[in-house]
C-alpha cells in the first residue's frame, strides 16, 4: 500500500519584517482585457523618514508582469524618490528551503527515529546526499521524517512581494500610485437568445464571463472591462479556466450594473458597483438586461457537391435600435434557445459574436437543417484553348417539411481568375463579389426546386 509521507523542516524562528497587504490599500481598480491580461491599480500610504527606506507590498499576483510595475508619488505629493524596486516571486517551499541550506549542516530525521548529521551536497526528488564524519551518506527521501535547518541568511518569502527602496527628503506620511500588468485575468460575454414560435422575434440578454487564475484576490475592486483587440509586442500565454461559480453577496444594487462608453478605439464596460473576485474563480455579472430583435430565418447552400447534403440554418438580424437592440455587442458565444410544446426551453445552437458594433449585421449560424437538402452537379464542361471555358450546373434543393416554407440562399463561389458571365439562368441571381453570386428562393413545404445556370470565363 502506498503511503504519503510529509517532510518537516524545523527552523529557528524568523524576524519579520512589517508589511502591508495589496489588500489594505485604498482604491483598487482593476481593468481586464480580452487576451488574458489585467491592470491593477491602487494607492498606497506610508509614514517615511527622511532618507532611504524600504517599502513592501504582499499579496500581488503572483502572475504579474515585472517590468510593468509602477509605483509614483500622488500629484503634489513630491519629496520622494524611487530608486530600486524588487519582485519576489521564489516563494519558500521544501526544495527551496534546501537550496538555501546547500553546503550547510542540516540534521534529517529518519521515520525510525535515527538522525543523520552533515553537510547538504545534493538533493532532488527521491534521495539527500550528506556528506558526514564517516563519509557520503545517501538518504531515501521516502525514509525522512524531520530536517532540521539552521537559522536562514536569507529572508524567507511565503508570499509574492514587492519591494521599493525609496528616498525622502523629509519624514512624513506620503502616498503612492502602483499600478501593474498581471496574467491570468480575462472576460468574455455570454449571450442567452431565445427564439419565440414563429422564429421572427429572438430575446437576447447578456454575462459578462470574468476569469481570474492571476494568483491573487481582489476586494471591492471598481472594474473595467476593455472590449476590443489591442496590439501586443508579445503574444500572451494561453490559461485553462476552472468551472467553479459564485454569485456576488447581496447589497443595493445600482439600477444599470455595467455602463458602456466608447475609450480610444475600444469599448470599455465599467461595473458599477464593488466587485471582489477571488482566486481562480469564474463570475457572472449580468450586464444586458433581456431584449427583443427582430429576426430573418434562412437556409444556406454554399459550396456543395454531388452528395447531397443539409443546408445550415441561420437567424440574421440587425443590432440597430429600431430591431430592438442597438448596443455595442462584445465578443462571446450565442446560445440560442426555443421552447418545445411542454414550455421547455431547448438549446437549437450556437455561434461565436465578433466584436460587433451598433448597426451592424448579425448572422448567427445555428445547426444543419434535418429536412432541407441540397446537391450540386456540374452537367456540361467545354472549352476552347486560350478562349474561354464554359460549364453548366444544376442545383437541387429540397423541403421535406410538412408545414414550413424554407427561404434559402445559394450562394456560388467561382476560384478561378478572371472575367465571367452568367449566360444562361433559370432564376434571378446577384452578383456579390468579382467572385460570387447568390440565389434567392423560398422552397413551399413538401417541395423540390432545381436551379440552372451556365457560367462563363474568358481566357483571354
Amino acid at each position: 500500500m502506498t503511503m504519503l509521507r510529509v517532510i518537516k523542516f524545523t527552523i529557528p524562528t524568523i524576524l519579520l519584517i512589517t508589511t502591508l497587504s495589496a489588500q489594505a490599500e485604498k482604491e483598487l481598480r482593476i481593468t481586464v482585457y480580452n487576451d488574458g491580461q489585467g491592470l491593477v491599480k491602487t494607492q498606497l500610504q506610508r509614514d517615511l523618514t527622511k532618507g532611504v527606506s524600504s517599502i513592501e507590498l504582499t499579496d500581488v499576483a503572483s502572475s504579474l508582469i515585472p517590468t510593468t510595475v509602477k509605483l509614483s508619488p500622488v500629484q503634489n505629493n513630491t519629496g520622494i524618490r524611487i530608486i530600486e524596486q524588487n519582485y519576489r516571486y521564489d516563494l519558500v517551499n521544501q526544495d527551496q528551503l534546501l537550496k538555501k541550506y546547500l553546503e550547510a549542516n542540516v540534521e534529517v530525521v529518519l521515520q525510525n527515529g535515527e538522525k543523520v548529521t552533515g553537510s547538504l551536497l545534493s538533493y532532488n526528488g527521491s534521495v539527500i546526499i550528506l556528506k558526514t564524519r564517516s563519509g557520503t551518506e545517501v538518504i531515501q527521501r521516502l525514509f525522512v521524517a524531520n530536517i532540521k535547518c539552521p537559522e536562514p541568511q536569507d529572508r524567507l518569502y511565503v508570499k509574492p512581494t514587492l519591494s521599493w527602496l525609496v528616498e525622502s527628503s523629509k519624514s512624513g506620511n506620503y502616498s503612492m500610485d502602483l499600478s501593474y500588468l498581471t496574467n491570468g485575468l480575462t472576460w468574455k460575454a455570454e449571450y442567452v437568445a431565445t427564439l419565440n414560435d414563429k422564429e421572427d422575434n429572438l430575446n437576447l440578454s447578456s454575462w459578462i464571463d470574468l476569469n481570474n487564475f492571476s494568483g491573487a484576490a481582489y476586494q471591492d475592486a471598481k472594474l473595467k472591462l476593455v472590449a476590443g483587440t489591442l496590439h501586443r509586442a508579445q503574444e500572451s500565454p494561453q490559461f485553462a479556466f476552472g468551472s467553479e461559480v459564485r454569485v456576488q453577496s447581496m447589497r443595493a444594487m445600482p439600477k444599470k450594473l455595467v455602463e458602456e462608453r466608447k475609450f480610444f478605439d475600444y469599448h470599455i464596460y465599467e461595473v458599477n458597483y464593488p466587485v471582489t473576485i477571488a482566486d481562480k474563480e469564474e463570475k457572472q455579472i449580468q450586464w444586458l438586461q433581456p431584449k427583443d430583435a427582430r429576426v430573418e430565418k434562412r437556409y444556406y447552400y454554399e459550396n456543395g457537391n454531388e452528395q447531397e447534403s443539409n443546408l445550415d440554418v441561420r437567424v440574421k438580424f440587425k443590432n440597430d435600435k429600431a430591431s430592438g437592440i442597438g448596443e455595442p455587442l462584445p465578443a462571446g458565444i450565442v446560445r440560442v434557445f426555443k421552447r418545445d410544446t411542454d414550455g421547455a426551453l431547448e438549446l437549437v445552437g450556437e455561434d461565436k459574436l465578433d466584436h460587433t458594433s451598433v448597426d451592424d449585421d448579425v448572422t448567427l449560424t445555428l445547426g444543419e437543417a434535418f429536412d432541407v437538402k441540397g446537391t450540386r452537379v456540374v452537367t456540361n464542361r467545354e472549352s476552347k484553348r486560350e478562349k474561354f471555358h464554359r460549364e453548366t450546373v444544376e442545383i437541387t434543393l429540397k423541403n421535406r417539411m410538412d408545414k414550413e416554407s424554407a427561404p434559402i440562399t445559394v450562394v456560388e463561389n467561382f476560384w478561378a481568375y478572371g472575367e465571367w458571365e452568367i449566360k444562361d439562368h433559370t432564376d434571378p441571381f446577384h452578383k456579390r463579389s468579382a467572385k460570387s453570386i447568390e440565389f434567392n428562393i423560398t422552397l413551399a413545404p413538401k417541395s423540390e426546386k432545381t436551379i440552372t445556370y451556365t457560367l462563363e470565363r474568358d481566357l483571354r
